[in-house]
């Protein structure tokens, strides 16, 4: 069992909010660990420990550009994240565990070929690694809110905040997305989340007979799924969408001195975990009563 979180900076808030969210009771550090109690019926006669340790691993890519007209840096996977990803951790051995990882590219980028290119790589990258009983997942990119701070941040009167208050729906947010999220390319993201969304379902799914993934009926791309994964053909995808509701959260990014993009923490980033966990859980019960190695993707 291992866990990996590969991306930018909003990668790093996610997994430092994954820290956060098991406290120090769960955690180590140096490296970073999560220790967990087995649960009864887990222990075996010959176990020396009733605690389980799963490695983490956190990395920031070097994909795409911080800037518009900075050079283009090549995605790809890290000598060090290749190495977390494929070689067993020391407390198992080559067949008993599996691997969590969520990726995200986005934010350092401002082409539309680049990013669409790179979303490419970082599919048959998982691919070349060749282990489908991993489970990997893919987070939709989310944008800022431009003004988020206050004008003038040295008179501003911060015991009594922003009073800020999330938007109440998407259609609300989207009209300043696309005039004031065009300075740093943000108003891309939604269009970006899309081509993500129909290369991952084309990825999962291309094995399947027809000419087009939207010919194939849902039910069999999910027994097509599960039979891909029984026979070892491929890793599976999932995505974790946190595009609308975090949208919606123009509260949170910070005090004085904070950008609009990025977010306190503790604060909505807490939520993309919380949709991981739920997602997890509802992929044990699929386990549990399918008896499949690997799991469905919602659609």
């Amino acid at each position: 069992r291992k866990i990996a979180f590969y991306g930018d900076s909003l990668t790093e808030s996610q997994f430092k909010s994954f820290l956060n969210l098991f406290g120090t009771s769960f955690i180590t550090s140096s490296p970073h660990s999560l220790v967990c109690p087995l649960q009864t019926g887990m222990l075996s006669n010959n176990s020396l420990s009733s605690t389980v340790e799963i490695p983490l691993f956190f990395q920031r890519d070097s994909g795409g550009s911080p800037f518009p007209h900075d050079p283009r840096s090549e995605y790809s996977f890290s000598p060090e994240l290749l190495s977390f990803l494929q070689n067993p951790p020391i407390s198992g051995g080559h067949d008993n565990y599996r691997t969590l990882a969520i990726f995200n590219i986005g934010a350092h980028y401002h082409n539309t070929s680049w990013y669409h290119e790179d979303m490419n790589v970082l599919l048959h990258s998982l691919q070349n690694i060749g282990r489908s009983n991993d489970i990997y997942f893919f987070r939709t990119n989310v944008p800022g809110h431009r003004h988020c701070n206050p004008t003038n941040p040295k008179t501003f009167d911060w015991i009594k905040g922003t009073r800020d208050v999330p938007y109440n729906n998407i259609d609300e947010f989207l009209p300043s997305l696309m005039l004031d999220g065009a300075i740093f390319d943000w108003d891309k993201f939604p269009m970006w989340n899309d081509y993500s969304r129909v290369l991952i379902k084309q990825f999962n799914s291309r094995f399947l007979p027809g000419s087009s993934w939207k010919n194939v009926h849902h039910s069999n791309y999910v027994s097509g799924l599960e039979r891909k994964n029984d026979e070892k053909q491929y890793p599976i995808v999932h995505l974790l969408d946190v595009f609308e509701f975090t949208s919606l959260r123009r509260d949170g990014h910070g005090a004085a001195g904070g950008d609009c993009l990025h977010y306190e923490n503790p604060g909505p980033v807490d939520w993309w975990n919380h949709l991981l966990f739920s997602y997890l859980n509802f992929l044990s019960d699929v386990l549990g009563s399918s008896g499949t190695v690997n799991c469905r993707p919602f659609e």
